[in-house]
């Protein structure tokens, strides 16, 4: 998938709930619906049990979808976690596209951006 406008992205979300809500929206392009991680008041949700994923592929991103609404003032956070692995083998002498090429290179950026803020989130020693 070829995004224009992956490297000035947040790739995280957080939400306070009003009572009965179901839909939060999550702002940044994902791969998979399970390139998300979704917790509830810092307890991790499951995809297709807690909630579901639309949007996979938008550049827009898409909405997270709880079975059953939340409770008001619940703190919702959403982050991208794009598992590290590499999906596409260009193959000497085989065909070769640019939107195959576009799309590793963008599955790169995103672990990079995800990596990067986990790192900014984390104590370090002086």
């Amino acid at each position: 998938m070829a995004f224009d406008d992956l490297n000035d992205l947040s790739r995280r979300k957080q939400y306070v709930a009003t009572a009965g809500q179901t839909v939060f929206p999550y702002p940044f392009p994902i791969f998979e619906d399970t390139d998300l991680v979704v917790y509830v008041n810092d307890v991790l949700q499951t995809v297709n049990a807690n909630y579901t994923v639309s949007g996979e592929g938008n550049a827009n991103g898409g909405d997270v979808v709880f079975v059953t609404g939340l409770a008001a003032n619940d703190v919702v956070t959403i982050f991208a976690d794009t598992p590290i692995q590499r999906i596409t083998a260009f193959i000497q002498g085989g065909a070769w596209t640019a939107a195959r090429t576009n799309s590793e290179f963008n599955r790169l950026i995103a672990i990079v951006q995800e990596l990067d803020h986990k790192i900014s989130r984390t104590l370090r020693a002086s």
